[in-house]
């Protein structure tokens, strides 16, 4: 009978193994917290620019939308790309021109419009913006409205390439500078 309550005690109470001294709740908890500091809330993926030569960086899987845009001296597509994380829109636009000779004129139309649109009262002064291959390049911020009327921060780049233009814009609470650091400095000619 001793021999048979010593085999049941070691069915259903495996030995411990000596080499490994932690516990499975203790090796469940180090696991998830690994993966807790391992996944980004910001989900960073390198969206290339059509077939302009050049890309740009987006913290989200973005919607695509494109539409024809009348220009003062010609009609261009211009391709959007957007994503919202947590209370704040990413977007990346651009259109290539058939002539690069009104890029620059084209830019300053496209930022009037998108700050009406965007409702931009007192928007600060524009800053140059040190974008790799550009030859034109601006950032502006100031506070406007969403569409529903809700106050937003809205912070825009324009920059110009040749007879590419490009536009970067965040809406929304401005979220932490390393953040959207990475999303400024990601717009780029193509790494071959």
């Amino acid at each position: 009978m001793y021999e048979l309550c010593v085999n049941m005690s070691r069915m259903t109470r495996p030995p411990r193994d000596t080499r490994f001294p932690v516990s499975s709740w203790q090796l469940v908890l180090v696991l998830s917290l690994g993966l807790l500091a391992c996944s980004e809330a910001l989900n960073w993926r390198v969206l290339p620019l059509g077939d302009s030569g050049w890309e740009a960086l987006l913290p989200c899987k973005p919607e695509v939308a494109e539409r024809t845009v009348a220009l003062p001296t010609q009609s261009a597509t211009m391709h959007l790309r957007s994503c919202d994380v947590g209370s704040v829109t990413y977007a990346v636009a651009w259109m290539r021109l058939a002539q690069a000779s009104d890029a620059k004129a084209n830019l300053a139309l496209w930022r009037q419009a998108s700050q009406s649109s965007a409702q931009v009262k007192d928007a600060q002064p524009a800053q140059a913006w040190l974008v790799r291959g550009a030859d034109w390049a601006q950032l502006w911020r100031g506070e406007g409205r969403r569409h529903d009327g809700q106050r937003v921060q809205v912070a825009m780049g324009h920059a110009a390439a040749g007879g590419l233009l490009v536009q970067l814009a965040t809406y929304g609470a401005q979220a932490s500078n390393g953040e959207t650091s990475r999303f400024w400095d990601g717009l780029a000619p193509r790494r071959q």
